[in-house]
Parts: structure tokens; C-alpha cells; sequence
């Protein structure tokens, strides 16, 4: 459950193989948006700390009610924050090798 400037920093889950994430409420202002990314599922933003030399493309992917989001694992991904006080909520999950 997020609120207002809610959002998590550009990161993978090393233990998976296929991550996703189920909206089950998503803000209005999120909805509705077109010019404003707040809230939004943003992929290929790696951490500063790497020191990369070549950016990536990055993906933005509009949040809605009802929606799941399939992604591999190793995809660097992160959330923009939210501006708004109403809550979103989301189910983050994994799927790992059992061994």
C-alpha cells in the first residue's frame, strides 16, 4: 500500500526468474493521468552507482485497476512517487526455482 510520494528505487530480484506485480486500486490522478508519469511502472533505470557507460531505453507502463504486469526477474525497474493522497495498492511477486 502506497501514499503520497510512495514509490521504490530502481532494483531486480535476484532470486526469481519472473516478477510481477497485480493492481488492485490505483489512484484517480493515476488513472486518468496523460502527462504526468506519477505512479507509473518505469523499467531500465539502473542504479547511479554502476557507472554506466550507455543509457538504456527506458519503459513506462501505466498503472490500472484490475491489471497484472508480467516482467523477467533481472529487469531493472522502479516506481515513480506518487502525488497524490489516495492509496494504491499492489501485490509484488516472485516466482523462484524451488532449489
Amino acid at each position: 500500500v502506497m501514499r503520497a510520494v510512495g514509490h521504490q528505487i530502481p532494483h531486480i530480484h535476484p532470486s526469481a526468474w519472473l516478477s510481477g506485480v497485480y493492481y488492485v486500486t490505483v489512484p484517480d490522478s493515476v488513472v486518468g493521468a496523460r502527462d504526468n508519469y506519477s505512479g507509473w511502472l518505469r523499467f531500465g533505470d539502473i542504479p547511479n552507482h554502476f557507472h554506466n557507460k550507455k543509457s538504456l531505453v527506458a519503459r513506462l507502463i501505466k498503472p490500472e485497476p484490475s491489471s497484472l504486469i508480467l516482467f523477467p526477474s533481472y529487469y531493472y525497474h522502479r516506481t515513480i512517487p506518487l502525488e497524490t493522497d489516495q492509496k494504491r495498492i499492489s501485490i509484488a511477486f516472485d516466482l523462484c526455482d524451488k532449489n
